[in-house]
């Protein structure tokens, strides 16, 4: 059996790591809304009655922006 190089290895952690992260996105948006601001970019996350809706816009930051993670449960509006 062949041995995987480092870079395979690293492609399926990456990936891994990938369908972990939107499987735990869509998990908790089930249960509220997500806000995800990265860069000049704001992402939206929430449940619509069809599934989950999201809602990709700009936003104005300063030229060095951060990530803003914010998740709203549905219980404490």
């Amino acid at each position: 059996m062949a041995r995987k190089s480092g870079f395979d290895t690293r492609l399926i952690i990456a990936a891994g790591v990938l369908v972990f992260g939107v499987f735990a996105s869509v998990g908790a948006t089930h249960l509220g809304d997500i806000d995800l601001g990265a860069g000049d970019m704001l992402i939206s996350m929430s449940r619509g009655e069809t599934g989950v809706l999201m809602d990709i816009a700009p936003r104005s930051c300063p030229p060095h922006c951060g990530i803003d993670f914010n998740w709203e449960p549905l219980g404490r509006r």
